[in-house]
């Protein structure tokens, strides 16, 4: 097969299964009006009951954790209201991904295979733990990047330091050889 007739054959697949874009444009929709309805308009009705007004917004400038330090419960029932709304995103997110990943999959090794909503949600049903897990394996593996490269500044830092104490010359060095090597 060359790349032309893999092209064609993948424009194809995705030809059959144009209603996936509708399905993704009503999941988009969902999104926009559950991040009005959980965040926005909370934080909306949080700052009317403090008696925020465009006045107030002076009076932040000068404490602006005095206001925090009086309304925390406020604070942390909006922080867990957008906690929520992530969640909940994330995971029809995550499920439309797989289901939309399996049609098209489907498509593809079924050429008389047709878009049909219980074969997409049977699809998201089947690859909604997978795809989870695979999100959760590359998650771990940045977080474990982002803590090697961490740890490694800090030590690089602690020898810089270390450095300086014996000789200033030295320490000029071992930065600049960091700072280069990255």
């Amino acid at each position: 097969m060359t790349y032309g007739e893999a092209i064609k054959e993948g424009f194809s697949a995705l030809n059959r299964n144009w209603q996936l874009v509708l399905v993704q444009l009503v999941v988009s929709i969902i999104g926009c009006m559950g991040f009005i309805f959980i965040v926005a308009l909370p934080i909306v009705i949080a700052l009317l009951i403090i008696g925020f007004n465009p006045l107030t917004i002076v009076s932040l400038s000068h404490s602006p954790l005095a206001i925090l330090s009086q309304n925390l419960g406020l604070l942390i029932l909006v922080g867990g209201l957008f906690i929520l709304y992530i969640l909940c995103i994330s995971t029809l997110g995550l499920y439309l991904y797989g289901a939309s990943a399996g049609m098209i999959s489907r498509g593809i090794m079924d050429d008389s295979e047709r878009f049909s909503m219980n074969a997409f949600f049977a699809e998201g049903k089947r690859l909604f733990l997978p795809v989870i897990g695979y999100t959760a394996l590359t998650g771990l593996i940045a977080i474990g990047m982002l803590l090697l490269f961490a740890i490694s500044a800090f030590g690089a830092f602690t020898l810089i330091s270390y450095a300086k104490s014996l000789s200033l010359t030295l320490s000029i060095f071992i930065g600049v050889f960091f700072s280069i090597t990255g």
